[in-house]
């Protein structure tokens, strides 16, 4: 008989080995972890902080994750990282209350903690789900510290904003050092009650970053704000980096996707399906520098005059990406300035995005699947055989900004080095007929 429990570890194991190819994101403690397990799902705070006791009772028996969150924070001990081990579980927060920031109420305040801080749900096939309930934001962190969030489901944040620039980031407010690492974003919203006539400050509905940001293989998706739906990059930001990640189904009135003020790097990453009223349903990069490599942008609409894939003011670095099928009757891209500086070989369906008309593929169709998983920890398109992508990309093999190849695809799938698709996906999607039972 096959050992069911031994199949899963093993699984976990290879999750684990997939991942160590990747730039490693655990904050790099000199010595053994201060330790905390959770073992409750109430919500109560920390009874005495600092005491090095996760225990929101006078029994000493619960640790809840808000107790746990208070406990780290204040953790100045010896170890240089607090390590928070989160069980499956839905995690509500249920202590209403906005506008704090000692993680008393509402959201949970990573707020200048003394070490490095990971808190990592324990099983990443079932991932512990961290509810905001839609009393407040799910996450508000900022501190010179690292903070990272592993394995972990957040939603259903909601701030009401009123005409207030503090008030921002449905999910998460970052004004720190934070890493995603397989993070489901989702049904995080950022509302609107303008007290002068103005929403523009209703920003972020799935993240807000102020500070650094990197995000692997992580999906954003359902998220809700005026401005940026999915994710709002402010002027102040310090590095944004999006990996092998995908950006869905967001909205806003201005930019569903991505709405950034500050640089933003995107590789081996699929913006797709995301809508807008007013701008661009994909990304809006205000006067600020783009730098995307293998990314799949397609399929994102809006309302407005202007593109529904791509909007720029500074000119973007493009390097064997797709930009593909706009919302009907509009362009994919719109360059307020300059042009593009594309790099390698990438394919647009049509000719709005500034391309080399000599390198490039323009105006060709490329041929996607739906969206949908492929395999992996997030949802790609797929290359449906055909696909002028297939095999087209750099000649000396799809590249970092740093040069270094990208030996995987989106999913994690090994590359073809000479000569790699265009695009987040690597490989070839034959159309098969299946019987109706099966579709």
């Amino acid at each position: 008989m096959i050992n069911i429990s031994f199949l899963r570890k093993l699984f976990i194991a290879l999750i684990v080995v997939a991942l160590a190819g990747w730039p490693t994101t655990q904050a790099a403690a000199q010595t053994e972890p201060f330790e905390i397990t959770v073992n409750s799902t109430d919500d109560l705070d920390d009874i005495q902080r600092g005491d090095g006791i996760c225990t929101a009772s006078i029994m000493f028996t619960k640790c809840m994750l808000r107790a746990a969150v208070s406990e780290a924070v204040a953790y100045n001990g010896e170890s240089d990282l607090v390590y928070i081990h989160l069980p499956a579980g839905v995690y509500k927060l249920l202590i209403p209350g906005e506008d704090e920031n000692s993680n008393a109420t509402g959201d949970l305040d990573i707020s200048n903690p003394h070490k490095d801080i990971l808190l990592e749900g324990t099983d990443p096939l079932h991932p512990p789900v961290i509810d905001g309930n839609h009393l407040d934001r799910i996450f508000g962190i900022d501190g010179s510290q690292h903070v990272e969030l592993r394995y972990l489901v957040i939603r259903n944040g909601q701030i009401n904003n009123l005409n207030d620039y503090n008030r921002m980031g449905g999910g998460i407010l970052n004004s720190a050092n934070l890493d995603l690492n397989t993070v489901l974003i989702e049904n995080n919203t950022v509302t609107c009650s303008p007290q002068s006539g103005s929403c523009a400050g209703a920003v972020g509905g799935g993240i807000n970053n102020l500070g650094t940001l990197r995000i692997f293989n992580s999906t954003i998706r359902g998220n809700y704000a005026y401005r940026g739906g999915g994710i709002f990059i402010g002027g102040s930001a310090t590095g944004t980096e999006l990996i092998n990640s995908t950006v869905f189904d967001n909205g806003a009135s201005s930019v569903g996707a991505i709405n950034s003020f500050a640089p933003l790097t995107m590789l081996n990453s699929t913006i797709s399906g995301n809508t807008d009223t007013n701008s661009t349903g994909g990304v809006f990069m205000n006067d600020a520098l783009l730098m995307m490599a293998n990314v799949t942008l397609a399929m994102n609409t809006t309302g407005s005059g202007t593109a529904s894939n791509l909007v720029v003011k500074v000119p973007p670095i493009i390097r064997n990406s797709i930009i593909a099928y706009p919302a009907t009757g509009k362009p994919n891209c719109s360059l307020l300035s300059g042009t593009v500086t594309p790099q390698g070989v990438n394919l647009s369906s049509d000719a709005s995005c500034g391309l080399n008309s000599g390198v490039d593929k323009i105006n060709q169709d490329p041929k996607l699947t739906s969206l949908m998983d492929w395999g992996g920890p997030t949802w790609t398109h797929g290359l449906l055989s055909g696909s002028p992508a297939i095999n087209a990309g750099d000649p000396l093999g799809c590249k970092d900004f740093n040069n270094y190849l990208l030996t995987n695809d989106q999913r994690g799938v090994f590359r073809t080095l000479a000569g790699c698709d265009i695009g987040a996906f690597e490989g070839v999607i034959y159309a098969t007929f299946q019987p109706l039972i099966m579709r």
